[in-house]
């Protein structure tokens, strides 16, 4: 990071680029930056890497003079970790959905099972008083 934020002239803007190239090529890993957060930022003992990133980020991508290559492929970094957002949003909320068509789905079964159980106990029920009955009828006589 102190690559691409580094004022001195022996850096070039060559080499500040591919540095954040890569960094967008790795932020467009699927549940990086999700990863990157909660096995560092999480971490007491480990510096906060996500969040000192997308500072990093966004304060080179919104430029004080001059716009330049860095500040755009700063600003597409920004934007692979807000999509990297939505797109994890988009699957929580899919996957509430789901879980609730399987709750419901389950609560019908259950009830299904339920009303089958307690039918087949009633009929069990009614058969072994049938059952008793003749069998007090057959010793009665």
């Amino acid at each position: 990071m102190e690559l691409i934020v580094s004022e001195q002239s022996k850096i070039t803007i060559e080499q500040k680029e591919i540095a954040l190239e890569t960094i967008v090529q790795l932020l467009r890993i699927p549940g990086l930056p999700a990863e990157l957060y909660l096995n560092y930022d999480c971490d007491l003992y480990l510096p906060n890497l996500f969040e000192e990133l997308t500072k990093m980020l966004s304060k080179n991508a919104f430029p004080v003079a001059g716009l330049t290559s860095t500040h755009i492929l700063s600003l597409d970094a920004l934007l692979s970790v807000i999509d990297h957002i939505e797109l994890e949003c988009q699957f929580q909320v899919q996957r509430q959905k789901n879980d609730c068509k399987l709750n419901k789905n389950l609560i019908n079964k259950t009830k299904e099972i339920f009303a089958f159980s307690c039918s087949y106990k009633s009929i069990i029920n009614t058969t072994s008083t049938i059952g008793i009955c003749s069998c007090t009828f057959i010793t009665k006589y």
